[in-house]
């Protein structure tokens, strides 16, 4: 997956030269589009090497929820 993000990181560039050279706000929101979807799949690619390796892909609501219980739990300012 580091080939293909390091393709979407390309792409993404070259929507930002487009935009510097052109200021064509249709070709650079089309070349950024597709960008994002190449890092996607680089995402999707990385989540799928873990889960063939027997490797558990991180949960990207935990840190959130930890945090949420950490902010319940911590005493009110002032008191």
């Amino acid at each position: 997956a580091p080939a293909e993000l390091g393709g979407a990181a390309e792409a993404l560039a070259h929507a930002d030269r487009v935009w510097r050279k052109t200021h064509d706000e249709a070709q650079t929101n089309h070349l950024a589009y597709m960008a994002a979807l190449q890092a996607e799949a680089a995402a999707r690619m990385a989540r799928s090497r873990l889960v063939a390796a027997g490797a558990r892909p991180a949960d990207p609501e935990g840190v959130d929820r930890i945090s949420l219980r950490a902010g319940a739990q911590a005493p009110a300012a002032g008191r």
